[in-house]
């Protein structure tokens, strides 16, 4: 988990009550390079947030190549479109065995994942106007 936000301290407890400690790392980038070098480590990008104006972080995810996981809030829906589209949906309260088997298939590749990738980076490209507007963006 990458962040620096106000659930840290109680994502740190909650990691150590659960015996995840060595299992779940909370990480906090110095700097925008050490950030890209954790999109190029992850297996998927997973966003939970109850409100997202627009998720430039799911376009960074994209770039990243990334399989996405976001809560079907404001402009994640917009980046996503449909559930399955561009990215999966999830949501507090959700079927977790869903949720189980999508991260799998995600980290596999595997199934419709890739076509999926497919469609975000062709979304991705569209709004930016070519893949080299878009490496300049991002990097």
């Amino acid at each position: 988990i990458v962040g620096q936000g106000k659930l840290k301290g109680a994502l740190e407890e909650l990691v150590s009550q659960s015996g995840l400690t060595g299992k779940v790392f909370l990480a906090s980038p110095a700097s925008r390079g050490e950030l890209w070098g954790y999109f190029r480590d992850a297996d998927a990008f997973m966003l939970l947030s109850m409100s997202e104006g627009l998720g430039l972080v799911l376009h960074e995810a994209i770039h990243a190549g990334l399989p996405l996981f976001a809560s079907p809030v404001g402009g994640m829906r917009d980046t996503i479109g449909s559930d399955g589209e561009r990215g999966y949906y999830y949501q507090e309260g959700g079927d977790l065995r869903l949720l189980k088997t999508r991260m799998e298939a995600a980290f596999s590749r595997s199934g419709d994942v890739p076509a999926m990738i497919e469609r975000a980076t062709q979304f991705l490209s569209a709004l930016g106007s070519g893949q080299k507007t878009i490496n300049n963006f991002f990097t």
